[in-house]
């Protein structure tokens, strides 16, 4: 019976309905910026020993291996490198930015939100599993979970050329590790951000811009006395990390803004997220992608052109200030 298995390394059907069915959807949604096109995103589908390129341009530094039929999906399996964690994230093959997903049965079965240990640039954004993507603990993921998720990825390489101009020269004060387990295990911050997500989960569901507008500057107002606060422990020192929170609001709250839109149900799901406590039981860096996503949606309210703004590298808090200033 073992000998008659399927091979859980091999390309399968199911791999290319998946893959087919996440490219469908961010086209569906790639007309919320100017320039994305997903169709043309390479992807990285990993199974740990064997992972398989798609869709990577011919002649553009991909390693060798050997093309499949794939239906509308040009497939290359390759046997080298070996990725030794389940993760989502970009790398990059050559110079060339590719949305790394793994399998969707290897996703399922990984347990707990495991990142890959290498950061933004050194390796690409690292992709929390499963308890990050809506399902809960015990749960199976769930096809539309997983299109989802490679959506989010998808829309990371989009990104990915802002975010490197963004954090070009930073040096040792902007170590993330210090925002997620140093800031964000402190029971003060903590209080602070769950008001921000009451504030501005309030913006979203504002009966009119006024109501908006109001929900959004009381956000800022605890926004500013959260930056005080550790300003007033950490004194200049508090400034890169404000700046790493802002930068990855940007980058995980935005790309999980375009996954909510590509999801049934996506953006319901996402205020039900908003409506969680802050700070219980989650992977510290959770949070930006909540209140970064939520802060693009009170955005949708009051400045219907932030987009483009926000794709020349101006922080989602940034145009929030502007878009309430009298």
């Amino acid at each position: 019976a073992l000998a008659g298995a399927p091979d859980p390394l091999a390309w399968t059907e199911e791999d290319a309905a998946l893959l087919e069915a996440a490219l469908r959807r961010a086209r569906d949604v790639a007309g919320l910026f100017d320039g994305w096109e997903p169709e043309s995103t390479p992807i990285l589908l990993t199974k740990g020993r064997v992972n398989y390129l798609v869709n990577f341009p011919a002649g553009e530094g991909a390693p060798p291996g050997e093309p499949l039929a794939a239906g509308a999906l040009a497939v290359v399996r390759l046997d080298r490198p070996e990725i030794p964690v389940v993760a989502n994230g970009v790398w990059k093959i050559g110079q060339r930015p590719v949305a790394v997903v793994a399998g969707w049965r290897q996703l399922d079965q990984a347990l707990g939100g495991l990142e890959a240990g290498e950061g933004l640039l050194a390796g690409g954004e690292a992709g929390l599993l499963k308890g990050l993507m809506g399902a809960a603990a015990g749960e199976r993921l769930t096809e539309e979970e997983y299109v989802g998720a490679v959506v989010h990825e998808l829309f990371h390489v989009y990104q990915l050329p802002v975010a490197e101009r963004w954090a070009a020269g930073w040096g040792e004060g902007h170590r993330q590790e210090r925002l997620w387990y140093e800031l964000y295990q402190d029971a003060e911050n903590n209080r602070l951000q769950r008001r921000e997500a009451e504030h501005l989960r309030a913006a979203v569901r504002a009966a009119d811009e006024a109501g908006a507008r109001q929900a959004v500057q009381a956000f800022l107002a605890v926004r500013d006395a959260r930056a005080a606060y550790w300003r007033s422990r950490l004194g200049l020192d508090a400034d890169p990390l404000l700046e790493v929170e802002r930068l990855y609001e940007w980058l995980e709250g935005m790309a999980r803004y375009v996954q909510a839109h590509a999801e049934a149900g996506g953006l319901d799901g996402l205020m039900d997220e908003l409506g969680q406590p802050i700070g219980e039981g989650e992977p510290p860096r959770s949070r930006v992608y909540a209140l970064g996503a939520a802060q693009a949606l009170a955005l949708d309210r009051l400045s219907p052109g932030w987009r483009r703004e926000a794709m020349q590298g101006v922080s989602l808090e940034a145009l929030l200030r502007a878009a309430v200033a009298d």
